[in-house]
Parts: structure tokens; C-alpha cells; sequence
């Protein structure tokens, strides 16, 4: 670690093999295009997941907003229905019977 410089860690391996020329400039130039891109892949992907993340949170909050009230609805409508939907089907059947 180098003191004076905080927050700064440097590798003694790297160090050590940069003082000797093993790395030169253009090798450090490709070893940070290497970093930067597997730092972008792995953003993208992140970013891509949060998305799907927030979209899925909406869509549940619609579903528990917007269409569970749509479904009550039906639900209610049908329940108040059925009572005159069975006494008119017993009144055609009366009025079957009798006329026959």
C-alpha cells in the first residue's frame, strides 16, 4: 500500500512486474479495454435485470389495483344475475309445462 495516496491499493505482484518491464504500455492499455469491457457487460446486464425488476413491480401493483377491482366487479355482477337468471329459466319451464 502506498501511504500519502488514500484509498489507493496496488498489487506488490503487479508492482513488482512493472518495475521489471514486464508489463508494457500496450499490455496495460488492453488489460484496462479487457476490465472496461467486462465491467460493461456485467453493468448491462445488472441494468437489464433492474429493468425487468421495476417492470414486474408494476405490473403486480396493476394486477392488485386495476384488475382484481375488474374481477370483483364481474364476480359481483354474475352473483347478483344468477338469482333472476334461475327464476326466469323456472318460469319458461312452467309455462312449458302448462301449455303442453
Amino acid at each position: 500500500m502506498v501511504y500519502g495516496e488514500p484509498f489507493f491499493y496496488a498489487c506488490n505482484r503487479y508492482e513488482a512486474k512493472k518495475q521489471e518491464g514486464v508489463y508494457d504500455e500496450t499490455e496495460r492499455r488492453e488489460m484496462a479495454k479487457n476490465s472496461l469491457e467486462r465491467y460493461t457487460h456485467y453493468y448491462e446486464r445488472w441494468a437489464s435485470n433492474q429493468s425487468s425488476r421495476q417492470k414486474a413491480l408494476a405490473d403486480l401493483h396493476q394486477m392488485q389495483t386495476v384488475h382484481v377491482c375488474y374481477i370483483t366487479f364481474a364476480i359481483f355482477c354474475i352473483s347478483l344475475y344468477l338469482p333472476f337468471a334461475t327464476l326466469s329459466e323456472r318460469m319458461v319451464y312452467k309455462i312449458a309445462h302448462v301449455s303442453f
